[in-house]
């Protein structure tokens, strides 16, 4: 809540976020501040305030951003926002750190280049730091300290750890997102869908405060919430969640050891789900893990792994709830005049592919599926197999 003289105002705020447009993740509205003040807040001396407030925040060079997002949620006014209207923007923030990384990760997995960089969570930092302008001066408040500055004129730098600008179309997923503040949406699922990107977010900081031994037990933490983890059995339960949640029709099968001297069949994804657990655990219990423990095939690590598969369970999630995949279900339905299946068939055969869920090309680019090529000469092989053979006239 940035403070203006006094009063406080209901006004949040992301000084490194720079989103180009405005746009609403549930009760939430992220707006540019530069380009949408005077829309937004309409008296002049508040809107004066607020700026100069703003030019607090500068560049490495010491100029300042443009790049302030404000984040209103309901009137914005003199006036304390609601407990509730405070955890629907921490949520919203979340959620769009989420689907900034996630689809931003998902677009260089795909096009297997490193270079393109997603955000950090630091990028999309809300109010770390509590700061207000004073007389000639400055007040930058934290969680246990407060410092007054109140002579000369202060800055706070952006920090090098926001990460790459590369968020990939991450809107639509955001949109549906938004639909889980719905009172429909069921209130368990909401909860443990909340707490899993506020791990997720822990996970994704740029800072050096945090190692990527912390990152992982951070992700394995957002899967346990996610898929409801029960209290023994942890790893076989992940393992199992992911093979029948991300097994695709033509995933590649391997064979693990289920610890009584068996084995099972899983997909790949599913066996990366226990490699991950496996790592979790041997970081929690202390043992020594070495930095190559992290990598999974190439440039891509386990964390990066974990993004993906957690973006996959999400858009399923949403799917389920009807927060997404309005026109794979509206075309089954039309498909389905013509066929004697059931729009369901049609759903479940197109879901993982670009008319629903789009997944099919991390799970190529991961080496869970054959390439596509190798898939496509498949599918002709069926079709032809299929034809009725020539039958000879002569």
């Amino acid at each position: 809540m940035s403070k203006v003289g006094k009063e406080p105002i209901a006004l949040d705020y992301m000084p490194w976020a720079d989103l180009g447009k405005e746009f609403t993740i549930g009760p939430v509205s992220f707006w540019p501040f530069y380009a949408k003040a005077e829309e937004k807040i309409p008296d002049p001396a508040v809107r004066a305030d607020l700026t100069r407030f703003f030019e607090t925040f500068v560049d490495n060079v010491g100029k300042p951003v443009k790049t302030v997002v404000a984040c209103s949620c309901g009137e914005i006014a003199f006036r304390r926002f609601t407990p509730e209207e405070l955890r629907a923007i921490r949520a919203a923030v979340d959620s769009l750190i989420f689907a900034s990384v996630a689809s931003g990760t998902r677009s260089a997995v795909c096009a297997d280049n490193n270079s393109m960089a997603p955000p950090s969570a630091d990028r999309f930092d809300l109010c770390a730091r509590w700061v207000w302008p004073c007389h000639d001066g400055m007040v930058v408040a934290t969680e246990n300290s407060t410092g007054f500055w109140t002579h000369g004129k202060y800055w706070i730098p952006r920090p090098l750890s926001v990460g790459g600008s590369f968020s990939g179309n991450y809107r639509p997923l955001s949109q549906g997102l938004g639909c889980a503040f719905s009172p429909e949406f069921p209130t368990d699922v909401r909860e443990r869908l909340f707490r899993t990107f506020e791990w997720f977010r822990f996970a994704h900081t740029e800072s050096t405060a945090v190692s990527w031994l912390h990152k992982v037990v951070m992700m394995a933490t957002a899967f346990e919430i996610l898929l409801d983890f029960p209290e023994s059995g942890k790893r076989r339960h992940f393992i199992d969640q992911i093979n029948s949640n991300l097994c695709l029709s033509d995933s590649y099968m391997v064979e693990m050891q289920d610890g009584r001297n068996g084995t099972f069949n899983v997909c790949k994804a599913a066996e990366w789900a226990g490699q991950f657990y496996n790592l979790r655990n041997d970081i929690t219990h202390g043992d020594v893990v070495p930095y190559e423990r992290l990598q999974y095939k190439d440039w891509i690590t386990h964390l990066i792994v974990a993004d993906m598969v957690m973006l996959e369970l999400v858009k399923r999630l949403l799917y389920k709830h009807r927060c997404i995949g309005d026109y794979l279900r509206h075309r089954a339905a039309e498909w389905a005049k013509d066929s004697p299946d059931p729009p369901e068939k049609f759903e479940e055969r197109l879901l993982a592919g670009m008319f629903g869920l789009d997944v099919e090309g991390v799970h190529e680019a991961l080496g869970w599926v054959p390439p596509y090529e190798e898939q496509l000469k498949r599918l002709e092989n069926q079709i032809r197999d299929g034809l009725p053979k020539a039958t000879d006239r002569s």
